[in-house]
């Protein structure tokens, strides 16, 4: 159970301990269907809302929260899973009771929540030689309702609590699949979502109340690839973002992963074919210090790092197969840094800096509250940097010209910090 604040965020359920949300990547399910969702059966997949407090229910159907915060409170159950003191094949939907006041050191009687029965959703994930597949990820999504799973041992699973409505089912290894024989994962598959499929007849339709049983899904083995990302002295990068593109999808990542402290990566669960493996250093930037003038963006042999259908070089990659030695020399960027003052002399912080390098690619910036600035990995060559402070007129370009104006070029160098390109803003 759990109550909301006035005022506070979204009434979302309670998470059971034994339901933890798992790290997210910014593949492609998770960009369209599961950002922030659970990896968990039964999980709301959402953090405890502000002004919110988590309690149990009992055996005898009755709800207890201790350590409220006095005031106007409303409680609410996220009972998506199946109560145990009130057995369900579909489990319930959540719910919320009426406002009332928490006082300090009583306990306050809240009024009874009514539970609406849900709907549920049951099938089999296995492979496309027929084994079961376990601990493969499941989710069903319609226009207004999304719930998570996972499958048991002998691949059969089991999403209670909908709402109710057409649903589209998919499935996925997120990493924790067991049984089958693939060395290199499964292709995540959906009902309906297919080019040529009928959605009448695959996706899921569900009622309050009833079991809709048989929306099995049969995945391919998947393919892989692996390698070691470097710079041009031939040490590893780690922070480094190994993304996976489709041809034909207009620059969609499917997937992606980080390189290890030594540069090291490996991709499971790719579509057999042609991909394009583009390696973003946009973390490394985040994390380096001007310790470190970092490298460039590319993507497989392709050094200027942009994805142009077209001019990558595709990877092949082989169902059950790992494709090997995707591994690129980044060329050395170089970096700028700087500091934004008042003309007192004092700090600014929050003043926001573009930085559009000699390809014609911006990078954009804030400064700290100390004033400072920095960019890391920028393409060597003549860049521009201007400067725009939060809420006032003044924008200026270094040094010292109008947006408007031409501004002076800042002389970008590989391996090398170029510093004070500062700036002095008139502050209102």
């Amino acid at each position: 159970m759990l109550l909301r604040r006035r005022g506070g965020g979204r009434c979302h359920a309670a998470r059971r301990r034994d339901h933890p949300v798992g790290p997210r990547g910014r593949d492609r399910c998770c960009d369209q269907r599961c950002r922030g969702r659970s990896s968990r059966a039964g999980d709301p997949g959402s953090q405890r809302p502000r002004g919110g407090f988590v309690g149990d229910h009992r055996p005898n159907r009755r709800l207890s929260i201790v350590g409220v915060i006095p005031g106007l409170v409303t409680p609410c159950t996220g009972t998506w899973y199946n109560i145990s003191a009130i057995p369900s094949a579909t489990g319930f939907v959540p719910g919320c009771g009426q406002e009332v006041q928490a006082t300090s050191g009583r306990t306050t009687t809240a009024a009874r929540i009514r539970l609406e029965v849900g709907g549920s959703i049951t099938g089999t994930i296995r492979d496309t030689r027929g084994q079961p597949l376990a601990g493969i990820q499941v989710f069903a999504e319609s226009d207004s309702d999304f719930r998570t799973g996972r499958t048991a041992a002998d691949g059969t699973y089991a999403l209670r609590g909908l709402l109710g409505g057409t649903y589209t089912v998919c499935a996925r290894n997120d990493g924790n699949a067991t049984g089958g024989r693939s060395a290199a994962g499964w292709v995540e598959r959906c009902r309906a979502t297919e080019p040529g499929t009928d959605p009448a007849r695959d996706k899921v339709v569900v009622e309050r109340g009833t079991v809709t049983a048989g929306a099995d899904l049969s995945l391919p083995f998947g393919a892989a690839i692996e390698g070691r990302v470097t710079n041009d002295r031939g040490l590893g990068l780690g922070l480094v973002d190994v993304q996976v593109i489709g041809f034909g999808s207009s620059g969609t990542v499917l997937t992606f992963v980080t390189t290890d402290q030594d540069g090291r990566y490996r991709i499971d669960n790719l579509p057999a074919g042609q991909l394009a493996v583009c390696f973003d250093n946009d973390r490394r930037r985040e994390e380096l210090d001007l310790r470190d003038s970092g490298a460039l963006d590319a993507c497989w042999k392709n050094v200027n790092g942009e994805f142009v259908e077209g001019t990558v070089t595709p990877v092949t990659t082989v169902a059950g197969r790992t494709t090997s030695g995707i591994s690129p020399v980044l060329r050395t960027g170089g970096a700028v840094a700087g500091k934004v003052t008042t003309p007192g002399g004092d700090p600014m912080g929050l003043v926001g800096v573009l930085a559009t390098d000699v390809t014609g690619k911006q990078v954009h910036s804030l400064t700290g509250p100390d004033g400072r600035y920095q960019f890391i990995g920028l393409t060597p060559g003549a860049a521009t940097i201007c400067f725009d402070p939060p809420g006032i007129s003044g924008s200026k370009c270094w040094k010292d010209v109008e947006v408007d104006g031409t501004p002076t070029p800042v002389t970008v160098t590989a391996g090398v910090v170029t510093r004070n390109i500062s700036a002095v803003l008139d502050a209102d």
